[in-house]
């Protein structure tokens, strides 16, 4: 595996009110069922008196509380707000009023294309009046592919025939990786071949195909947002 699947959740205590005592976490998660009807992991007040719940399998290590599987939810309402069970890396911060999230992927920006954890994008929830918002948005120093590089990635593609031709650091798909990141670096021709993926080299099935829709599932959010 070439990503670590954990939510790392930073707390400020001093802004942190726990005036809400009960708030049990939604029953019919996907994904999550076991959490259903037991007590949140943690709990986010706010202002307007609203209370924003966190339910999770925790697990402390050196004095941080990190999550495989994660959803925050409102507690009178059990509306689940966001919930994670994806390959990327996520750490909440609390302030006043206002949840911080940060999503931190692992992509080929490394040497020779080497996978490293990067912070991607930012997700901010919080209220206005009794409105619940939540406003995202791109890291913008993201580190780019030079053109050499691009080139080199799009003759890749070309000539790669089987998908597991081409490895790097232990993933399957790699060369989807690589596409996806020449795309960001500003190669439209790149975006092309990334969509043609699935249908050149698919159809895809267990490790790898949950590997695939999570990236294709980032290259929809970032295509949004860009």
């Amino acid at each position: 595996m070439i990503r670590l699947v954990n939510l790392i959740l930073l707390v400020s205590l001093p802004f942190v009110s726990f005036a809400q005592k009960e708030c049990s976490c939604p029953k019919g998660m996907l994904d999550m069922e076991e959490f259903g009807g037991k007590q949140a992991n943690r709990l986010f007040s706010f202002s307007n008196g609203k209370t924003i719940g966190l339910c999770g399998s925790p697990d402390t290590t050196e004095n941080r509380i990190e999550y495989s599987t994660a959803a925050l939810f409102e507690c009178n309402t059990k509306k689940i707000i966001r919930d994670w069970f994806g390959y990327c890396t996520i750490t909440v911060e609390y302030k006043p009023d206002t949840i911080i999230i940060t999503n931190s992927e692992w992509l080929p920006v490394g040497k020779d294309f080497g996978f490293k954890m990067i912070k991607v994008s930012y997700e901010k929830v919080f209220y206005k009046g009794n409105k619940l918002i939540i406003s995202d948005y791109y890291e913008q120093s993201l580190p780019k592919y030079s053109s050499t590089q691009i080139n080199w990635i799009l003759n890749k593609y070309k000539s790669v025939k089987d998908i597991y031709e081409y490895r790097i650091n232990d993933s399957d798909i790699a060369i989807a990786y690589l596409l996806f990141w020449a795309y960001v670096s500003g190669s439209y021709e790149a975006e092309t071949y990334f969509k043609q993926i699935e249908k050149k080299y698919g159809p895809f099935d267990g490790a790898i195909a949950e590997q695939w829709d999570d990236l294709w599932g980032l290259y929809l959010h970032y295509k949004k947002h860009k």
